[in-house]
């Protein structure tokens, strides 16, 4: 887990970049415990910390909170899904305003809580594993109405220290292509970051190459055709 860029909003945390790099860690469940671990294992040099949360769940202030006293930035990888209810955070539930309070509810907290925290809504979108993936043009004008719409009930709350992230899959399902994953951009005007997940079955090709390497570049080289004016950060990254 890396980025790329600078971090606004970072004044007085004490989290330092190195050589304009940030290094993080993904985990399913945040343990402070194993953070500070992590922390001394690479000799402090932990900047960010991400985790996936659905729609059950209310903004994580404590665990926020927990991470910028490690000196390290949250990383939200927000999934509109609920267990057993794939559809009720579904995209056209959320342009109904079915899910305006939650919303609402989310924007308050985020704008109390004062510190920087990054806010990937929908990550992987272009992946037919995930609940909220997108089909067709339809979808990704389902996808970028939605992000949008998600951005301004904050701006109109008044939140400034929310870091919108769009990420999509290195690579998108069979069938899908890239030219849709673009059209779901919602525009510079919306999102600060831009992000990929990067996930191989192996490190090596057939030549002995590392092929993990190449596929990181690759993405960039892709996600750079959205908008070559965001910082970049890999989201998610693993090798099985």
């Amino acid at each position: 887990f890396l980025s790329f860029g600078c971090l606004k909003k970072n004044k007085g945390l004490g989290v330092k970049p190195e050589n304009r790099k940030y290094f993080g860690v993904y985990k399913r469940r945040v343990s402070i415990k194993e953070i500070k671990s992590i922390r001394k294992q690479y000799k402090g040099n932990l900047q960010i910390v991400a985790w996936p949360i659905d729609w059950a769940k209310k903004f994580p202030v404590k665990t926020c909170v927990n991470i910028i006293q490690q000196k390290a930035i949250p990383f939200i990888l927000w999934n509109p899904v609920i267990k057993d209810y794939p559809e009720a955070a579904g995209f056209e539930a959320i342009l109904r305003d079915d899910w305006l309070e939650y919303l609402e509810e989310w924007a308050e907290d985020v704008k109390e809580y004062q510190y920087p925290v990054f806010i990937c809504f929908a990550p992987d979108f272009n992946n037919n594993e995930r609940d909220w993936f997108i089909k067709d043009k339809q979808g990704s004008e389902k996808m970028k109405a939605v992000y949008k719409k998600i951005v301004m009930i904050f701006k109109e709350k008044e939140v400034e220290n929310a870091i919108w992230v769009f990420s999509p899959s290195f690579e998108s399902s069979p069938g899908l292509d890239w030219q849709i994953v673009e059209k779901a951009y919602p525009g510079d005007k919306y999102i600060d970051w831009l992000g990929f997940s990067a996930l191989v079955n192996n490190n090596l090709d057939d030549k002995g190459d590392n092929k993990l390497s190449s596929l990181i570049c690759n993405s960039i080289e892709n996600i750079q055709k959205i908008s070559s004016k965001k910082p970049i950060v890999v989201s998610c990254l693993g090798v099985a």
